[in-house]
């Protein structure tokens, strides 16, 4: 009987242990949840802020001074980005769409700027994305607006550049998708 109250002992050590482990990890998952949550509320309250004072006003200024172009509400709830789009302008007939974002990495450490430029068909070689990555508890206002301002003068160099570009005589495959087809 001796042999049978070692085995049940044994049994009930085990279960001891596994339950020990899963309170372990349960209490690690909350506060990894709680921590994930509070960088979440974090960063919305950031990008919101980023869009509001930096990015809506630098670009529907730029969209008012190319005078061509329209500015488009961001009208997905939890998306911070501002797009505008431009008709096609000069003698090329390329439609434009610049948008410029707010994202953050998978655990809300990071926020990251985001710049998408398109341009279809695509006359010229352009730069037509970038990111620049800060942490989301000490970002750098000061360098994200230098950094979206060079961003915008790039892409008022490039839209420059566009209504200035002669409209070739034969328009290839890969002028326009940047490969042949």
């Amino acid at each position: 009987m001796s042999d049978l109250i070692k085995f049940e002992r044994q049994v009930q050590a085990k279960l001891l242990a596994t339950e020990r482990q899963r309170k372990v990890y349960q209490e690690q998952l909350n506060q990894r949840t709680s921590h994930l949550l509070q960088r979440s509320i974090q960063f919305r309250q950031v990008a919101s802020d980023l869009l509001e004072a930096v990015l809506r006003p630098r670009i529907e200024k730029v969209t008012a001074l190319l005078g061509d172009g329209h500015v488009e509400s961001a009208g997905n709830v939890g998306r911070y980005c501002c797009t505008c789009h431009f008709s096609p302008a000069g003698r090329f007939p390329s439609t434009t769409r610049l948008e410029l974002g707010v994202s953050h990495d998978s655990q809300f450490e990071q926020l990251l700027l985001l710049y998408d430029l398109e341009i279809l068909p695509v006359p010229f070689a352009f730069e037509g994305s970038g990111e620049i990555a800060f942490p989301l508890a000490a970002v750098d206002e000061r360098r994200a607006v230098s950094w979206v301002d060079e961003r915008l003068l790039r892409f008022v160099d490039t839209h420059i550049r566009l209504r200035e570009t002669d409209l070739p005589s034969k328009v290839s495959d890969e002028d326009v998708f940047g490969f042949a087809a």
